[in-house]
């Protein structure tokens, strides 16, 4: 098998009608500045994503989890 070379994928961004912070706009998730970010409070179980366009093997995520996200109940991630 040959090793692939890491990538980082770009999308089309979707989130959940429910989603309309605007001070936090879902864009700020997949913007590589971490000193922006993206934040919705329950209980409107919103969620953000990408559109990969086609099937990817996804095999590493990275995550910068703002200053206030300290208990795991806070930050749920799903793959």
């Amino acid at each position: 098998m040959k090793a692939q070379m890491e990538q980082e994928l770009t999308g089309i961004l979707m989130f959940s009608d429910s989603y309309n912070n605007q001070e936090y706009p879902a864009s700020h998730v997949f913007d590589n500045a971490p000193d922006t970010y993206a934040t919705s409070c329950p209980p409107f179980r919103t969620w953000i994503g990408l559109d990969l366009g086609k099937k990817y093997i996804i095999t590493k995520i990275a995550y910068c989890p703002d200053g206030e996200c300290t208990k795991p109940s806070r930050a749920q991630n799903k793959l």
